[in-house]
Order: structure tokens, then sequence, then C-alpha cells
């Protein structure tokens, strides 16, 4: 991080994250250096631009900015693009094709089941935009990194700490599977009820296309809709029940033209993506909680045919009572199969 950083991070803190605040005080300058001297000057807002940048380095967040050459293309696009990104994780996944999975925190089971299980299926591809909150958000994420994939979960705070905190566990998945933790945020920023707003044109304009996935007529996720639409996006929606308040939003954003989306290649044939811009999934080994599931993977992998836990205990080392209980999370996780007391992949 250079000294520019240094200086928007500072003016960032000062304005408490507000955008067009922030770049009112970049408009009347030449740099982000002479931005932090007039907001210093106008706010004296009592902050040491070199602690604060410390404090990032500590906590191993990093922050890019609009006009570095890794801010994420698709973003640069948009109307109100952020002008800085802090980010916990690999920044480069979100530079990558990418589509949003977004819907109500108040999901059906069988909602959030289509959404984890189209979110799996996608990340074969693509890498799953979503927001980290309750309900359909999480699903995805949790799709995707069962699947092995990678998933990014943009958030309205800073990126120090995770709301809802619920989702702290899924956060710390996200970013052991290679994913990321993105914000717009300066540390300590609280979630205020406008920052989810704001949040979601990120979520969106990380993202060829956004599918929605339940969502009442009042809902977050329409909003990010309505910003992909701004945003010259795609719109996939799932249809549901007449009657049920979770389908009325994807109902009528279907009858306003949205792409139905019954399965993943229903978005995958819309978007005809160019072979160099995917990722296969038979080169990537799948997310992992231990190395002895890793190892108890790939020799299972490595068989001709379906092996005993005998055969897996003889292979890797361990011994039959630790592989009995990682081939359970293993089968939870759907990453390996059992037939008759043999398991295959």
């Amino acid at each position: 991080m250079n000294e520019e950083t240094k200086f928007y991070n500072a003016v960032n803190i000062a304005c408490y994250g507000e955008y067009f605040r922030v770049k009112n005080f970049r408009s009347q300058s030449n740099s982000w250096k002479e931005a932090w001297q007039i907001t210093n000057k106008e706010l004296n807002p009592k902050i040491n631009p070199d602690k604060e940048l410390e404090k990032l380095k500590k906590l191993g967040i990093d922050l890019i900015l609009k006009n570095d050459s890794n801010y994420p293309p698709l973003l640069k696009e948009i109307a109100w693009p952020p002008l800085g990104l802090y980010f916990r994780g690999d920044i480069n996944i979100i530079k990558k094709p990418a589509v949003a999975i977004v819907g109500t925190r108040k999901a059906t089971e069988q909602g959030l089941k289509f959404a984890e299980k189209i979110a799996s299926e996608l990340s074969h591809k693509l890498i799953i935009i979503s927001g980290l909150a309750l309900g359909i958000d999480e699903a995805a994420h949790w799709g995707t990194i069962n699947a092995g994939g990678k998933t990014a979960a943009v958030i309205a705070c800073g990126v120090e700490k995770i709301y809802p905190a619920q989702n702290k566990n899924l956060a710390d998945k996200i970013l052991k599977s290679g994913g990321a933790i993105i914000s717009e945020y300066p540390l300590q920023s609280i979630t205020l009820k406008h920052h989810f707003l704001e949040r979601n044109r990120i979520v969106s304009g990380l993202s060829l296309g956004t599918v929605v996935i339940e969502a009442p007529e009042k809902s977050g996720a329409l909003a990010t809709a309505k910003f992909a639409l701004e945003q010259n996006r795609d719109i996939f929606a799932v249809p549901g029940p007449v009657y049920h308040q979770n389908s009325r939003g994807t109902n009528n954003l279907l009858k306003m033209g949205a792409y139905v989306v019954t399965e993943a290649n229903d978005i995958l044939n819309y978007l005809n993506l160019p072979e160099n811009f995917i990722q296969e999934a038979e080169n990537r080994l799948p997310l992992f909680n231990d190395n002895n599931q890793k190892s108890i993977f790939i020799s299972i992998k490595s068989s001709p045919s379906a092996i005993t836990i005998d055969k897996i205990s003889q292979m890797t080392k361990l011994t039959p009572q630790t592989v009995n209980q990682s081939l359970s999370m293993l089968i939870i996780n759907n990453l390996v199969k059992e037939s008759g007391g043999r398991y295959y992949i």
C-alpha cells in the first residue's frame, strides 16, 4: 500500500465511509494527499494516517484504490464505483467472471436448497458473489464452498468484523477456501441501514449477471437487481408459487423480462463464456476441513474402484477410527459416496 492509499484511508475514516462526501473532498484536489489536507482542515478528525495504515497491515487487510491496476475491471463500469475496496483474502478472484446470487433472509427450505444447489453447479465455472446475509446469501456461499469453488462476500461494515455475527464461521470458511471478504467501509464502521443498499451496487457490479431466488416485493435482492439493470448486467430470476410472498418479487422480475432460471445450465448457456475464462471443476480439489480429509479424498480418487476403510487406512497411514470420522464429513459435504461399505468419488 502506497502513500495515496494511506491518505485515502484517512479521508474515508474522517468521512465515516460516506461515498459522496469522500468523493467531494477528492474532487477539490489533485491527489488523495491533497484531499486529506483539505479534509483535515475542515473536519479536524484527530486521525493519524500512518497509524491507521498500520492497523490495516497488522490485521492483514489490503486496500486497493479505483485507479490501481488490480481493481476489478467490471466494477469500474458502474455509475458510482467504490473509490477504494478493503478486503481480506484473494482480491484476484473478483477480477474473474462471476455471478451474484441474492434473495430474502427469510427463505423457505426449498429456496435455500435451490440456492445451495445452483451455486454449487455454477461455481464449477464462475466465482459466486453474495452479501453474507442470512437466508439465500449464506446458502449460496455454502453451496460454493462445499463444491470446492470460490466465493466473495461483500459486506456493509468494516471487514475486520462480520455481520451478522452468526455467519462468522461462514466468513472464515470463505477465506480458507481462497475467497474474499470485501467492503468499501473503513475499519470500525458500524452497519447502517443505507449501507446495505450501497453494498448491493457492488454485489451486482462485480458480476456478469444477478440471480434472484425468493424475493418479496420489498426486498434488498430486488434493489440489487435494479442496480444490475442500471449497470447493463443480466438479471436471472427463479419462478415460484404465485401465492407465496417470497415469489412476488421474482415473478415480477420475470414479467419485466428477467431470464427464467430453473437450473444452472440456463445461466451458463446464456452467458456462453469463452473457454479460457472457465475453471473446470476437475482441475480443482474441493475444500477440506483438514489434511486428513484431503489425504482420504486423494486416496479414494486414485483408486480404480470403490475401496474399504481398511484400504484407505493402509494408503493414508491413518487409523481406521480417524478415517471413519473424516469420511463422515466428506459424505455430508457430498465429496465422497458410500455403497456396501466401500467408498468412491
